[in-house]
């Protein structure tokens, strides 16, 4: 779970100051990132006793982008930050991210009391289980009320499969708009994977997991079955290289004894800084009889595509002979690179050559191969089939190959002998006559 809260400090004379007034951690977390748009310079002070304290500064980059990360347990509770620095401009902008793993109660529930009162002006975003909650941060609302500040975020695994709910129950807030926003433009990325596992029917069965290699963008995935009260669960969380990712889950589907869960892992279209960026997603399996289960998670299945298209389609030749073949290649995503491999097969022959060639280029490509026919071959159709694979994408295309009867080189001497022979037969007996 992460908490986000984003905001402006005005500037004088090319400085920028803002103290942070017993800024409220409401649980134990993992990091501390504050990161500040539009500057030279980013420095933070968090006072311990008197005028000493921690003190951290970081140059901004060439976007104007300064950075501070503090990875390391912190206790919750409230603390008084103080942040300041260099600017041409006459606002800065703020983001103050803090970063924990939360663990779910028996009831598969978590609870988080937050007070708002002591927050700045400006948005607060809650990321809990790849879902969001977004609130506007007001110093007054239109009308006036006695409530308390607290608003309640319950997660917890939904009574529909395929969906884990996060409700917020808040009470009358003074301080607080909550407001549901739009998902960003969105690019694709992301290599498909697949993880089987083995589901347990009882605490004593051994669990199974089987995870292909990854991805770039995904550094880790793991899939954790689960029982409460005679119902099973699965969590799957994944970690990935920042938070510029958004992920898709689609409804579980199940076959006969496999449970089958798909999502499409998504990066948004904007910059963003380097953090390792934890998802994690809860389904709802049901009461399960006592037998062996499957589940299969594929990743960004849908996204993926390699084709394939070979020409000349037809072919008529002699056995021993070479022919050229154009191969167009296409796939999706574009961005991908790497090795990949050719594979041409002759039917009923025991003919196989393979070929391997690197992709640079966007698609679609045209690859030309040279296919020698073995000079064994009888006089007839054959099947040639041409593969192509790249890591788990393959793709196929085929042609037809039509074998001509050779004539026999001596066919014309021998009859031009024979024929020799019998005039010089008929001669000699019209001599002798």
């Amino acid at each position: 779970m992460s908490i986000t809260c984003k905001f402006n400090i005005t500037s004088q004379n090319g400085k920028y100051y803002y103290k942070l007034e017993n800024f409220p951690i409401p649980v134990d977390i993992n990091s501390v990132t504050i990161e500040a748009y539009r500057v030279n310079n980013l420095k933070m002070f968090v006072p311990l006793f008197g005028p000493f304290g921690i003190t951290k500064e970081a140059k901004a980059n060439e976007n104007g982008v300064a950075v501070i990360t503090i990875n390391r347990n912190i206790n919750k509770g409230s603390y008084t930050i103080e942040l300041s620095g260099n600017t041409n401009h006459s606002n800065v902008n703020i983001e103050a991210t803090v970063k924990s793993a939360l663990t779910l109660d028996q009831n598969g529930e978590y609870k988080i009391d937050y007070d708002t009162s002591k927050l700045p002006v400006g948005d607060l975003i809650i990321n809990a289980g790849g879902e969001k909650i977004k609130a506007h941060i007001v110093e007054e609302l239109p009308t006036p009320t006695t409530a308390t500040t607290t608003a309640t975020t319950t997660i917890a695994p939904s009574t529909e499969e395929g969906n884990e709910a996060i409700t917020t129950t808040p009470t009358t807030v003074p301080t607080t708009v909550t407001t549901v926003t739009t998902t960003p433009t969105m690019v694709t990325t992301a290599v498909p994977t697949t993880v089987v596992t083995t589901i347990p029917t009882t605490v004593t069965t051994k669990i199974k997991t089987i995870i292909p290699q990854l991805p770039p963008d995904i550094l880790s995935l793991k899939v954790k079955p689960y029982e409460i009260n005679s119902t099973y669960y699965v969590n799957i969380s994944l970690v990935l290289p920042n938070p510029c990712y958004v992920i898709r889950w689609h409804n579980l589907t199940s076959k006969d004894s496999t449970f089958i869960i798909k999502g499409d892992v998504i990066r948004l279209n904007k910059v963003c800084i380097q953090v390792l960026t934890k998802r994690t997603k809860i389904f709802k399996l049901g009461k399960l009889n006592p037998k062996e289960y499957k589940l299969r998670v594929s990743i960004n299945e849908s996204y993926y595509k390699l084709n394939l298209s070979i020409h000349p389609k037809y072919v008529e030749c002699k056995a021993g002979d070479s022919i050229n073949y154009t191969l167009t290649i296409d796939w999706k995503p574009a961005e991908l690179r790497g090795l990949a491999k050719i594979t041409a097969t002759l039917n009923a022959t025991g003919f196989k050559k393979s070929y391997t060639f690197e992709i640079k280029a966007n698609p679609p490509i045209n690859k030309t191969i040279t296919v020698k026919l073995p000079e064994n071959l009888s006089s007839g159709k054959y099947l040639l089939r041409i593969d192509v694979s790249y890591g788990k994408l393959k793709a196929s295309d085929t042609s037809t190959i039509e074998i001509i009867p050779q004539k026999s080189p001596g066919f014309v001497f021998v009859i031009g002998l024979l024929s020799m022979l019998l005039a010089l037969v008929l001669r000699s007996k019209l001599i002798k006559n």
